[in-house]
């Protein structure tokens, strides 16, 4: 029988990549959860704990309630409880929050849970793949001229990322949300990824070539000791296609060499499962599949 602990395992990035000590990103796991709130249902004998936080940042950007729900302990069978403990929940978020926004992304093992949710109206707005790489000893991708993104490449770039738009990313698939507000932002996201929210900004250096494209990563060094294993993530992409066509697979392979120079043993990414363009070249650099979630959403008013 599968047990939570091994369905936990499956909900950190970091299961991406199976070689990694499974005791040590269910740890790592763990010790985040320490950080959200706990609702705690006793129901029928039995306790159903469920781990949310109230997302700030996008709480203040969209101007309704942002609730993340990262995780569902529960130890019993019967999914009519289960069932049941879910709609106790709602109403407690409902008590605390009012109108808001309910987001979970769930790995496919997790398959109870989100029959569950899809019960309580939870929406699939997303499904993504996560790849990685962990033979990067043997790397011999495409060399390409790059720098790191300044704060005179904002502006351009913010006009990058909304432009090149993908319709299946969370907020654009997403009906609760206006099209014209899922562009603004992700125009913020790459602003603040400039300013410090990831580790690096990468951009084209060519001569007489707009510096239309972007990627960004984070290395996660910190995470390095936990895990016992050098892991790093790429994160964030759009390439204009009118003026930096072909340059995607450049940023993807300069950044793969970066990352390994600094130290990684394994690089991931994720992206749309529609996005199949996207996952062919990573397939050509040597990159592989190693984990599926799915974004569920539920709307409250």
């Amino acid at each position: 029988m599968v047990t939570r602990k091994e369905i936990l395992y499956r909900y950190s990035e970091y299961s991406v990549n199976h070689r990694i000590e499974k005791d040590l990103v269910v740890g790592d796991m763990l010790k985040s959860l320490n950080g959200y709130k706990v609702f705690v249902d006793n129901i029928s004998g039995t306790r159903v704990k469920y781990y949310y936080v109230l997302n700030t940042w996008e709480t203040d950007f969209f101007g309704i309630n942002s609730v993340f729900l990262r995780f569902i302990d529960f130890d019993l069978e019967d999914i009519n409880i289960l069932q049941e403990s879910i709609k106790r929940f709602l109403r407690k978020l409902y008590e605390d929050y009012g109108k808001q926004n309910i987001t979970i992304e769930i790995p496919s093992e997790d398959n109870k849970v989100i029959q569950v949710l899809n019960c309580a109206k939870f929406r699939l707005i997303e499904t993504r793949i996560h790849f990685y790489n962990s033979n990067l000893e043997c790397y011999n991708g495409v060399r390409a001229n790059v720098r790191v993104a300044k704060q005179a490449d904002i502006e351009n770039l913010k006009r990058v990322a909304s432009f090149m738009r993908n319709n299946y990313d969370r907020f654009h698939s997403d009906f609760s949300f206006k099209k014209a507000d899922a562009d603004r932002y992700l125009s913020t996201y790459i602003e603040n990824s400039i300013n410090g929210f990831t580790d690096l900004v990468m951009v084209p250096n060519e001569p007489n070539l707009p510096s239309d494209s972007f990627l960004t990563a984070n290395i996660l060094r910190d995470k390095w000791a936990v895990l016992n294993h050098n892991i790093s993530k790429m994160v964030l992409s759009a390439v204009s296609s009118e003026t930096n066509k072909g340059w995607y697979v450049k940023l993807i392979s300069e950044m793969t060499y970066l990352l390994k120079e600094i130290g990684a043993e394994t690089i991931f990414m994720n992206t749309q499962s529609t996005n199949i363009a996207v996952l062919h070249t990573w397939e050509k650099l040597g990159y592989h599949i190693g984990r599926t979630t799915h974004i569920l959403s539920k709307h409250v008013e």
